[in-house]
């Protein structure tokens, strides 16, 4: 018998309309809105967001407290860092890591890796400046894990 990993988790809120592959495995808190749509084999970070209509493609891993805007198409296999923000419309293209906090702009079409905090914009993606966290986010380290 075919046996899922996919479990609710702690807070999360799956929308009506929302795919998630049950070979896909998904953090606590997880919000995914109405038509987001998760592939085979993708891992989900605790306290990500994914917006109305965005896909995230087969084997991707998602870190802690991504945020994926609507209609932001993320391809195969693809590493997202812990608290990257991915802007409206935004695509992202197979094998690529894009690193933690970084910040894709809307309508991006994310051609090469991108390192942690910076922004990129633009068809290609060019780098626009680097951008650490306005607030330190270590005070979320300290917080004891959610158990399913």
């Amino acid at each position: 018998a075919l046996r899922s990993r996919f479990a609710m988790r702690p807070l999360a809120v799956i929308a009506a309309g929302a795919e998630i592959d049950p070979e896909s495995e998904t953090g606590a808190g997880l919000q995914a809105m109405p038509g987001a749509r998760v592939m085979l084999g993708t891992r989900i970070g605790d306290y990500c967001l994914l917006n109305t209509a965005c896909t995230v493609d087969h084997e991707c891993s998602l870190g802690a407290g991504v945020h994926v805007m609507g209609a932001a198409a993320i391809a195969g296999r693809v590493r997202i860092g812990d608290h990257a923000t991915i802007g409206t419309n935004a695509t992202i293209l197979p094998d690529l890591t894009i690193g933690a906090g970084a910040q894709i702009g809307a309508g991006a079409v994310v051609t090469r890796d991108v390192p942690a905090d910076t922004v990129v914009s633009g068809v290609p993606a060019r780098p626009r400046r680097v951008a650490p966290p306005a607030v330190d986010l270590s005070i979320l380290e300290a917080l004891p894990p959610l158990r399913a």
